[in-house]
């Protein structure tokens, strides 16, 4: 159950990192705090 949950978590983290670097100026209007927050919690 755990190595799911790291593997979901990974998978998340790779598809933030890949929106901010495909476009980093709609980045920031996408990715909120509060969305990330959301994202963060639902991952846990």
């Amino acid at each position: 159950m755990f190595c799911t949950a790291s593997i979901v978590t990974l998978c998340f983290i790779s598809l933030d990192r890949y929106c901010s670097v495909v476009t980093p100026y709609h980045y920031s209007k996408r990715m909120s705090r509060r969305r990330w927050v959301q994202v963060a919690f639902t991952n846990v």
